[in-house]
């Protein structure tokens, strides 16, 4: 996935001579709890609001408290799972882009992740969802895309999600057709559970399972 469609420039950039008590500001309005530090047009620092509330003195300039920090950036030849590993790892919602010049581009957030992500999986693309739930060892792919193809219909994604200790699994598939009933009771014919998916905050909360379990799979131990 493209890390530059996921890419904004509507995170605050805090200068080196920001006092923290502008900061804090800065991150309030945002609604963020990091923010990136931008000199000249280079990323050289990172602050988070935990750090800032760490410190008596909010007269302080970011450049005094903050530059020696390690910055988790992430230069934008990098694949998206990159930036979500990233912000996995350091436990932010916002991840700086720069190039190999260390030249700043922006920031990847939470939300614009997520919008990515919806884009990539058609969630945005006309046409319906339809739920399946299968005992992991009756799982077939090839079955569904036949089931799915024989009702004259097209699949533009296909995501999954193992529950119940892995012995369930339940998938999601994005169709290019408003009526689903027929695929259903195709479906149900060969036991098959499935189910459309009803309003768009429902499917709004399956891609955000879906992002929450990759940030699981990405979870790297410190």
């Amino acid at each position: 996935m493209d890390i530059f469609k996921s890419i904004t420039d509507n995170v605050p950039r805090v200068k080196t001579t920001d006092t923290l008590s502008a900061i804090l500001d800065m991150m309030d309005d945002a609604k963020l709890t990091h923010l990136p530090i931008v000199d000249d047009g280079k990323l050289v620092g990172w602050l988070s609001e935990t750090h800032i509330l760490d410190i008596d003195d909010d007269n302080l300039t970011a450049q005094q408290i903050a530059l020696h920090e390690d910055v988790p950036a992430v230069v934008s030849d990098q694949p998206l799972t990159t930036v979500i590993s990233t912000m996995h790892i350091f436990t932010t919602d916002v991840v700086p882009i720069i190039d190999k010049k260390n030249n700043y581009l922006g920031c990847c957030t939470a939300q614009t992740v997520v919008e990515s992500l919806a884009d990539s999986l058609g969630a945005n693309a006309s046409g319906k969802v339809v739920a399946m739930r299968f005992n992991t060892i009756d799982y077939s792919l090839t079955r569904v895309v036949d089931i799915v193809e024989s009702n004259d219909a097209k699949i533009y994604s296909i995501t999954t999600n193992l529950i119940n200790s892995n012995d369930t699994v339940e998938v999601f598939v994005k169709l290019n057709i408003q009526e689903v009933s027929a695929i259903i009771s195709s479906l149900a014919r060969y036991g098959i559970e499935a189910w459309e998916l009803g309003a768009t905050s429902e499917s709004n909360s399956v891609l955000m399972r879906n992002y929450n379990s990759l940030m699981q799979y990405l979870k790297i131990d410190n």
